[in-house]
């Protein structure tokens, strides 16, 4: 293979497109405009807002969070395959920051001003059924505001400082002499940190901002659930952006082969998503237990068009179009399905959030079509700046040979 070596161009810089540009800034003004008229015409219903702006916030906070796991993982398991696309998410994982902010003020809010709409445990004196106040007072050594508010500061500043400190070193590691280890070392000591870190808030955090919205009910799987479902949704993010760059003819370095390996990730994790949501599923309709089976009652009688829009965008497209081997590798063809997946996950995010909060009457309107345009296009303006600042190519990466010289 070394004869292909002159083909290939280590200094690529990229610039970000002022069209790009252009385009980014439209979504974040019409995203937030509509946003909020709708929030304007729905403001008897501030409830619809702040599960609005909770259900987009935590769904584009852990997508991109997705992106600080992906480094970790790829320096844990001493991968080389991915060396040449690891800029990518590297710029997409400075979101994090910005988004664990959002969501910090938006947590915030909601303990201060006492939103027992939104988390019922907030406020436990005012609830009137004695069974279910108990049952709060129970879960109420983990469910109480000065816990919840410590394990938001947690969740926010660790992992901004380690979305921020692996982009730092990995630029740092630019300026070494070629062969030098000490940046690879350090990223992959605090990759280890993050990945144990992360396994564990994950789940918290999901039920922090998702579960206990039905404080009643739980799942032991729900965590596994919500993390597979950024999973998924953040590997195909990361594809749109690799796809894109190479429409404009960048990342030349980046072969079929490497976008076969995430056409599988996207495959096999959509296929473990649907073997999670099954698994739920299929325990709580089994054991046919009162308290349990509310939490599928209501998403199939009054959520019934998402709750099977749901399983066609997340199990069947991916499954039916992603099987063959082809298919992995055009790119037509992946970034229709990472669209697809993306948009769906959204869907199952919102099947998470609003029944336990705005109840069975749901419509989607303005308010709900607007804040993803907002934060896609804010994700898209900070991404692509991101990628203006570094090499495309992380050259004095120890591994960058086998990324180059990679068949599957």
């Amino acid at each position: 293979m070394g004869h292909h070596h002159q083909e290939f161009d280590l200094n690529e810089k990229y610039t970000f497109s002022p069209k790009l540009k252009q385009l980014s800034l439209i979504l974040i003004v019409v995203g937030l405009v509509a946003f909020a008229a709708g929030a304007f015409m729905s403001k008897d219903n501030s409830t619809r807002i702040i599960a609005d702006l909770l259900q987009n916030t935590v769904f584009f906070t852990l997508i991109c969070l997705i992106s600080v796991f992906f480094i970790a993982f790829n320096y844990m398991a001493n991968a080389g395959w991915s060396v040449l696309i690891k800029r990518i998410p590297e710029a997409i994982s400075q979101m994090v920051p910005i988004m664990a902010s959002i969501l910090g003020v938006l947590m915030l809010y909601i303990v201060f001003a006492k939103r027992s709409d939104i988390f019922m445990w907030l406020d436990i004196s005012v609830i009137k059924n004695a069974e279910t106040r108990e049952l709060l007072e129970a879960k109420s050594g983990f469910l109480n505001v000065p816990f919840f508010l410590v394990r938001i500061a947690a969740y926010v500043l660790v992992w901004s400082l380690c979305a921020v400190t692996l982009r730092k070193y990995s630029l740092e590691e630019e300026k070494m002499p070629a062969g030098s280890l000490k940046y690879w070392r350090k990223s992959t000591y605090l990759g280890g940190f993050f990945l144990v870190f992360f396994a564990v808030t994950i789940s918290t955090s999901t039920w922090d901002w998702l579960m206990s919205i039905d404080t009643k009910w739980y799942s032991t799987m729900y965590g596994w659930y919500v993390f597979v479902s950024a999973l998924v949704s953040g590997i195909s993010m990361i594809m749109l952006v690799i796809q894109y760059l190479r429409s404009q003819g960048h990342l030349k370095n980046i072969t079929d082969e490497h976008v076969h390996d995430l056409g599988k990730f996207m495959f096999a994790f959509s296929i473990f998503w649907t073997y999670l949501w099954y698994s739920q599923y299929m325990l709580i309709w089994y054991s046919n237990n009162p308290e349990e089976t509310i939490y599928f009652r209501q998403r199939m009688d009054h959520y019934k068009v998402l709750f099977f829009i749901n399983l066609i965008l997340n199990f069947v497209s991916p499954l039916l179009i992603l099987m063959t081997r082809g298919n992995k590798r055009k790119a037509k063809v992946v970034v229709f399905v990472a669209a697809v997946i993306i948009l769906g996950h959204w869907i199952d995010f919102y099947q998470m959030v609003m029944p336990g909060t705005i109840g069975n009457n749901w419509t989607i309107g303005l308010m709900e079509i607007g804040l993803p345009l907002f934060y896609i296009g804010l994700i898209i303006n900070r991404t692509f700046t991101q990628l203006e600042k570094a090499p495309l190519v992380p050259k004095n990466h120890p591994y960058l040979n086998e990324s180059l010289n990679h068949h599957v």
